[in-house]
């Protein structure tokens, strides 16, 4: 990961988690918001192992949070970043952006 994330629109991500302890769901999202009432992973039992790619918006914050409803040893892999574009709002879209 760069150091200076300020250009950083989005984080691309693999969630995985493994040896859950009961049914239930994880949600990853920007730390710059609150929790949103949707799920990024759901799990259906104990002891599985289950994996989701993710896009998580940054929201101009540094760092993401993870939140697990029924805990499990869980494992990020970050894939990609997506650059904000710089664009100038009085031109048609795209005629300025980079």
């Amino acid at each position: 990961m760069p150091a200076d994330l300020s250009n950083v629109g989005a984080v691309v991500a693999n969630l995985t988690a493994t040896d859950t302890a009961a049914p239930g769901y994880f949600t990853i999202y920007s730390a710059a918001r609150s929790q949103p009432p949707t799920s990024n992973l759901n799990i259906g039992g104990d002891r599985e192992t289950r994996a989701n790619q993710v896009i998580v918006p940054l929201n101009g914050a540094d760092r993401i949070e993870i939140y697990s409803e029924s805990g499990a040893h869980v494992i990020l892999d970050i894939v990609g970043l997506l650059h904000q574009r710089q664009c100038t709002p009085s031109v048609p879209p795209d005629a300025l952006c980079r």
